[in-house]
């Protein structure tokens, strides 16, 4: 599962996520006051992407794997949370993306939109694409 390997790389990458409070699909309820998730996530823009790499065709052979994922931060505060998902963000490539290493393979990491804070849930948000050999 992808989710986690991505949660894994970001637990090894950030001093102050642990297993303890950075969440694979779902939080639990009795997450702490600060903490991640990453999870499967979708937006209009991620939407479009897929449907267009849908039209598209992979060569033989090549076994790629294409997934919209989003995390979700919640902080003690908004600067608590705001320094988190920018360095997540940072950590995962920042404005163009990278190439981060994932145990045995490489994941390509396209930013859909910049981080952004959603008021009404009371979080910060970053949605991106990973392509990967499955």
């Amino acid at each position: 599962m992808i989710e986690t390997t991505i949660r894994d790389f970001l637990v090894e990458n950030h001093d102050d996520l642990t297993t303890e409070n950075c969440f694979v699909g779902s939080i639990p309820e009795d997450a702490p006051a600060s903490y991640c998730v990453v999870r499967q996530q979708s937006s209009p823009l991620s939407d479009t992407h897929n449907s267009i790499s849908e039209k598209l065709t992979t060569p033989h052979g090549i076994n790629q794997k294409v997934i919209s994922l989003g995390v979700e931060v919640v902080g003690e505060d908004y600067e608590t949370g705001a320094l988190l998902i920018a360095e997540i963000f940072m950590a995962m490539g920042g404005e163009d993306g990278g190439c981060i290493d994932l145990y045995t393979t490489q994941a390509y990491v396209t930013p859909v939109e910049p981080p952004f804070y959603e008021k009404d849930e009371d979080l910060f948000k970053f949605n991106f694409i990973v392509r990967t050999n499955s």
